[in-house]
């Protein structure tokens, strides 16, 4: 059977998944993503704080900018209870999900929409270290 192309936005997936192999990493990017904003940061929780969403608000701004978002999550897949961090620009997303070992456990992706995301691909590949250029990148998103 011949292999699927590799698209874009799965080569930025993929090395975004090189970044946060663990789930102390995504841990970290999403704290480190959060301190980035700052106050332009707005924070909105469900499920009894089981998801946290970060929008973020324009520069001097109360407005929320209604494209990128990152969220902390908990999701059941099949039988086990995982948690990671699910990157959007508008409705394109990429998703980590990992176990309790710390381990990668479900990845995903929606490639169905336009979006900027694929420009992680570059940005990362262009990096001395693609952790804190990962997140600059995010956070400009707009």
């Amino acid at each position: 059977m011949a292999r699927s192309p590799e698209t874009p936005l799965l080569r930025a997936f993929n090395r975004l998944c090189e970044v946060l192999i663990t789930k102390d990493l995504a841990r970290r990017w999403y704290a480190r993503y959060l301190a980035t904003l700052g106050d332009r940061g707005v924070v909105d929780t469900c499920n009894e704080g089981a998801i946290t969403w970060v929008h973020r608000r324009a520069a001097g701004s109360d407005d929320v900018l209604p494209k990128a978002t990152v969220h902390w999550t908990k999701a059941q897949v099949a039988d086990r209870l995982m948690e990671g961090v699910e990157i959007a620009d508008g409705r394109q997303r990429l998703t980590h999900l990992y176990v309790d070992t710390g381990r990668i456990g479900d990845r995903s992706m929606d490639d169905r929409f336009p979006g900027r995301l694929i420009e992680l691909s570059r940005v990362i590949a262009e990096a001395e270290d693609g952790f804190p250029a990962s997140v600059a990148f995010v956070v400009r998103v707009r």
